[in-house]
């Protein structure tokens, strides 16, 4: 049975239909797929023009709200199209470490050009579809390690987010 796949890929700049049923490369079925596409554009948007971190520095917590609705295709496509919570921990993991350096100003926007969590989170998608087995096994290796990690920092951004209120209500009571 042929299953046809007519997508506009942008990587090719013309029309391609391709016979999915004749197609050994993974590569080549995960371009024409849309989740994977949206996935890349959203990376090269906010890591290769480091869009996370020109909105950061512009509006303070702006890129950290970005950071967190911009990685939900992310999550999705490793929880329902991969099947795969410890993929998804780790995404979730890359996300949460962005919105740790976005709570400092000027400082983890300067750090966010360097740290890269879409690249990190796409190019785990990319290696868990094609089956690499460095990062199939890392992944799955590190799932317990990435649950503890991500509990320990969920509870730092609070007490910083506390700490940081806490501040701002004392230097608004000093001009009060």
């Amino acid at each position: 049975m042929d299953f046809m796949c007519s997508c506009a890929c942008s990587c090719y700049n013309r029309s391609l239909v391709i016979n999915m049923a004749y197609i050994s490369n993974k590569k080549i079925k995960m371009q024409c797929d849309s989740d994977f596409r949206l996935l890349k554009g959203i990376y090269t948007a906010m890591d290769k023009f480091f869009l996370d971190s020109i909105i950061g520095f512009f509006v303070p917590g702006g890129g950290d709200i970005i950071t967190s609705v911009m990685t939900i295709p992310f999550i999705f496509t490793a929880v329902f199209k991969l099947r795969s919570v410890p993929l998804a921990l780790s995404v979730i993991y890359n996300a949460l470490i962005d919105v740790f350096l976005g709570l400092f100003p000027v400082l983890g926007d300067i750090v966010d050009v360097f740290h890269r969590s879409y690249k990190k989170s796409y190019y785990q998608i990319v290696g868990y579809v094609e089956g690499d087995e460095d990062i199939v096994s890392e992944i799955n290796g590190n799932a317990l390690k990435t649950c503890i990690l991500l509990t320990v920092l969920c509870i730092v951004i609070r007490l910083i987010v506390l700490l940081l209120a806490g501040l701002f209500g004392w230097f608004k009571g000093l001009f009060a």
